[in-house]
């Protein structure tokens, strides 16, 4: 559950970042807590909720 709603609030920030400025910058709140920031040329939304699903589960295991 707690992915599903992880993946959801990052799919609406993404989708906001994507709209606001080249290079889309994003920043990714795993559901242990750690933070992660990072920017991406190109990134679809989609790529970036995959990356944080991904650092999600290397994170809380």
């Amino acid at each position: 559950m707690k992915k599903i709603v992880l993946g959801a609030f990052l799919l609406l920030c993404a989708s906001f970042a994507a709209n606001a400025a080249t290079p889309t910058e994003f920043t990714i709140e795993t559901s242990c807590g750690s933070s992660y920031s990072g920017s991406c040329d190109g990134c679809s939304v989609q790529d970036i909720v995959d990356v944080a699903l991904a650092l999600d589960d290397l994170d809380c295991g």
